[in-house]
């Protein structure tokens, strides 16, 4: 067993330039946890409140004291202390992002203390098996507030399917640099911007002209029968009206098999969310994300009632591991997928890799293969797929 000996902070940079915070825990038996948390962009209204990074460094002074001697293997615990000790609604006098990141930071103490890769401790916490890895959910194409190239849509993604992360990453790969071939030929260009998420961000006529690239690009590289098309559409950051989503939305689902359709409609319109799911849930995942923001009570209501059939997982959206673990266990429950998700402005951090496999859920959203802190996260799924023995 190992208790915490001692907590500090320090103000870092996410990818988009901008400070988050890190954390160190110290062991009793004199190791040092670390772990980052990432920022959002396209926010949901009803997120926990991450605090301005200097200020969750001041406030890890009242962590440290009230958290010393807790043992790292008692996560429920440490969680709830602190969401004792902020007494808010939104973890707004802590700041969800000083709260997760000492979360985070504990669970790989709880993992090493327990002679556990730190995957093999979330499953072990959550009482799952190790049968089979997440598909990708791969951001090739950025739009909306993650580039500045016109599309209302913020990510085009292809979804990728396998037995092993390595033969997933490889088809990933191979459909991300085709694309952007096809890109820079289109536009006459040696080099195409990428945007907040590595994907591509070059300007295109409509909406749905990105959808009709991708498709052709893979069906020439003969992955179509492991690969699907997936939207985040980021709908509460639109102004269009709600009838004009859905005749695009008929438009899409028309032309191509979309697998995947995130936030479809703003977050305030749970009607027209269901009424999706009512219609094309049988074939497309319509997920939730600014709708459910990780909040287990919301998971749970809207999945049991059939507004959604999928939910985003953002630990940063709801403040603490165990929090996150509860919103799992909800979507689990009601029976609806569950997508882990990174950030707009993401670290280097890779714990969200070892939460998306340990906890079994049918995706993990990574962003494209490319930019360091989303390349972090490809590479720790090889070396889970190596610890796993597979």
């Amino acid at each position: 067993m190992a208790n915490i000996a001692g907590i500090n902070a320090r103000p870092i940079l996410n990818s988009r330039g901008e400070w988050t915070i890190e954390v160190g825990i110290l062991s009793d038996d004199n190791n040092l946890y670390m772990a980052s948390v990432p920022n959002g962009k396209s926010v949901g209204k009803n997120e926990a409140v991450s605090i301005n990074a200097f200020d969750a460094v001041e406030n890890m002074a009242l962590l440290d004291q009230e958290l010393r001697g807790y043992d790292l293997s008692d996560q429920a615990s440490i969680d709830a202390r602190m969401v004792e000790l902020d007494n808010s609604p939104d973890k707004s006098q802590l700041g969800a992002n000083t709260m997760l990141a000492v979360s985070l930071a504990a669970a790989r103490g709880g993992a090493a203390s327990n002679e556990m890769f730190l995957w093999q401790y979330i499953a072990a916490t959550l009482g799952t098996e190790l049968q089979s890895f997440p598909s990708l959910v791969v951001n090739v194409i950025n739009g909306g507030l993650h580039a500045g190239n016109g599309l209302s849509f913020q990510e085009y993604q292809y979804l990728v399917s396998g037995d092993r992360p390595s033969d997933m990453i490889d088809t990933a790969l191979e459909l991300y640099v085709a694309l952007g071939e096809r890109l820079r030929e289109r536009i006459n260009a040696a080099a195409i911007n990428v945007g907040d998420e590595g994907g591509y961000a070059p300007n295109f006529e409509d909406d749905i002209e990105p959808l009709r690239v991708m498709a052709a690009v893979a069906t020439e590289n003969a992955a179509d029968l492991k690969v699907g098309l997936g939207l985040d559409v980021a709908a509460s950051n639109l102004e269009a009206p709600k009838e004009d989503l859905r005749e695009t939305y008929n438009d899409i689902l028309s032309e191509f098999k979309l697998a995947y359709l995130e936030d479809p409609f703003n977050e305030d319109d749970q009607g027209a969310f269901r009424e999706m799911t009512e219609t094309f849930g049988d074939d497309t995942l319509i997920v939730g994300d600014d709708l459910t923001t990780t909040n287990s009570v919301v998971i749970e209501r809207l999945g049991s009632n059939g507004t959604v059939n999928s939910v985003i997982i953002k630990p940063n959206q709801i403040g603490t591991l165990t929090e996150t673990f509860e919103a799992i266990d909800a979507a689990n429950q009601v029976g609806i997928a569950t997508v882990i998700s990174h950030r707009s402005g993401e670290t280097n951090d890779t714990f969200i890799a070892d939460l998306a496999v340990g906890a079994g859920t049918w995706g993990f959203k990574l962003g494209a293969p490319a930019r360091g802190e989303r390349v972090a996260k490809y590479n720790r799924l090889l070396a889970i797929e190596a610890e796993a023995g597979f």
